[in-house]
Order: C-alpha cells, then sequence, then structure tokens
C-alpha cells in the first residue's frame, strides 16, 4: 500500500465487516481440518487433495462470478482430477496385493514389546542392585 500509494478503506457498513469476520472463521476452520487431515494421510495422497483445491475454485468461479473458464483453466483441471484418480486407483490397487509395513511371522504387538523388554528388564535390575547395596 506504501509503494502504490493505495488509501487504506476501513469497512463501514456492518455487513462487510460481518462477511471479514466470517472470511476469518471459516478460514480458520479450513486451515484447521486442512492440517488434521494432512496428520492422518500420507504426504502423496495429501497433497493431490489439496490440488483440488483449484478444481472447485473453478467451479464457483463460475456459479458465483459467471466468469468462462479458459482452455489452459479447463485443461489444468482436467490433469488435476486425472492425476488424483490415478493415484486413488494406484493406492487402492498396491493395498490389496501386498500387505506394506508387516513382517512375516511377527505378532501384531511383539515389536513394540520386544524394544521395551530390554530396558525395562535392565532398569529391574538396577534397582535391585541399588536396593541391595543400600540395605548393607
Amino acid at each position: 500500500m506504501l509503494i502504490t500509494k493505495t488509501p487504506l478503506v476501513i469497512p463501514t457498513d456492518f455487513q462487510w465487516l460481518g462477511m471479514l469476520i466470517m472470511i476469518g472463521v471459516f478460514g480458520f476452520a479450513a486451515q484447521a481440518l486442512l492440517t488434521m487431515g494432512l496428520q492422518r494421510e500420507t504426504a502423496g495422497r495429501g497433497s493431490i487433495a489439496i490440488y483440488t483445491q483449484i478444481v472447485f475454485a473453478t467451479i464457483l468461479e463460475r456459479i458465483f462470478f459467471q466468469t468462462e473458464p479458459s482452455l489452459l483453466s479447463i485443461t489444468g483441471t482436467l490433469i488435476i482430477v486425472s492425476s488424483a484418480l490415478y493415484v486413488a486407483i494406484t493406492k487402492r490397487r498396491t493395498a490389496t496385493t501386498k500387505a506394506v509395513g508387516k513382517l512375516s511371522g511377527v505378532p501384531e504387538g511383539a515389536l513394540e514389546a520386544g524394544l521395551l523388554d530390554g530396558h525395562l528388564e535392565a532398569q529391574a535390575e538396577d534397582r535391585n542392585t541399588i536396593d541391595s547395596k543400600v540395605t548393607r
């Protein structure tokens, strides 16, 4: 604003002020939901879901502003949709053909218990040694 010498405009109508507050509330909710979604999904699939925002922006632009998307926008939207479908289909196919991250012949909770068993036993031995020295 300083460079372009554009004046600061403060909304005086309550309708505009309400809309600005709603933009903030919905923006915060969208960011929180996006963060929770990315925590629950892999980075590749999560980023594909983020790219679909462009598709929704194109649709909403057409509905609310009655603008005609350019050929380049339509091409980009089709590329995004086809890539998202490809990732979804190949992910489902690979999930059914192989078990990812599973060790054959190892029970479900054995890895976690195995990591802690030696550590807990060493701590118990240390306590017994200290207790026996203290009681002497």
